[in-house]
């Protein structure tokens, strides 16, 4: 087991608050949780990762340990704890609290880690994105489209695991799917990972909680579980009937307005969704025909 110090600690000896200890990484939580019942470690994958890879994702989640930084590990590797598919990345995402950003930001960085914003922008209100020798890690407090924030109950929910040797905590099933449907782009759709990690898990994930962190946007796991229903018939008992009796009640009460505003931002700012009418009529003004 791992050592805690760190700065965070030390500033809560001094008066000021510090995480609370059942969030630390490589601890045992000290307060009963309900998590999604899938705690195995990740195996095997060491062979998978780059030698850069081996070197710098276990600097970085040991420099966040120093510090004294709770965090989970999401994305990829969240993705084969709870599926054991390995799609590859060049990133580690690891989720933090929004108040512990700036200590987390100085832990990678001061190891060598270099903010990417300069060679390639991207928005810090919820992510810091950090590069060294091609290899990528994100510190993540916020879901991209500023939908939700990462609390201490996320890790109250989280799965323990292993990942290089190091005793982590992975975020729980059912938030790993909260994060990922709202990615739904024109060049990347996280909603195959939702569906492995279903499958993965043989649907043992908290599907009360997932319904209450989706709220009004309910339509979209309606709309998920029509699509899992098609793709596998034989496993739709993966999706419990007080689940889908959840949804069908929502659908009879319906309080969307006819004329509610489109929602395509929250899938992605930046313009994708055509204007309503904005196509081709009978008479197309320009030609398709090639020379």
């Amino acid at each position: 087991m791992h050592r805690f110090g760190g700065k965070i600690q030390k500033r809560a000896s001094q008066g000021q608050r510090g995480p609370n200890k059942s969030l630390v990484f490589g601890m045992e939580r000290t307060m009963g949780s309900k998590t999604d019942g899938y705690d195995q470690p990740v195996g095997g994958l060491e062979v998978a990762l780059r030698l850069q890879e081996k070197t710098w994702f276990p600097r970085a989640l040991r420099a966040l340990h120093e510090e004294g930084v709770p965090f989970l590990l999401a994305g990829a590797f969240g993705l084969v704890h709870y599926t054991g598919f390995w799609r590859g990345t060049k990133d580690l995402d690891a989720l933090i609290l929004p108040e512990h950003r700036e200590i987390a930001i100085e832990a990678v960085t001061s190891i060598g880690m270099r903010d990417m914003f300069e060679r390639e922008p991207y928005d810090r209100e919820w992510i810091f994105r950090t590069e060294r020798d091609d290899v990528i890690v994100d510190l993540i407090w916020r879901l991209a489209n500023k939908a939700d924030d990462v609390d201490r109950s996320w890790f109250e929910r989280a799965s323990s695991g292993e990942f290089m040797g190091i005793p982590v905590q992975f975020v729980s099933a059912a938030d790993l799917c909260w994060m990922k449907l709202f990615v739904f782009q024109l060049r990347r759709c996280d909603w195959p990972d939702i569906i492995n990690v279903i499958r993965g898990t043989r649907g043992s994930l908290d599907w009360d909680h997932l319904l209450h962190q989706v709220g009004p946007h309910w339509r979209l796991l309606c709309a998920l579980v029509n699509i899992y229903d098609w793709l596998c018939p034989n496993e739709r008992h993966f999706i419990p009937d007080h689940f889908r009796d959840s949804l069908e009640d929502l659908r009879r009460e319906d309080t969307d307005a006819a004329d509610s505003e489109s929602r395509h931002v929250l899938f992605d700012s930046r313009p994708w969704l055509a204007e309503a009418g904005a196509g081709y009529t009978d008479i197309c003004p320009v030609s398709l025909t090639m020379a």
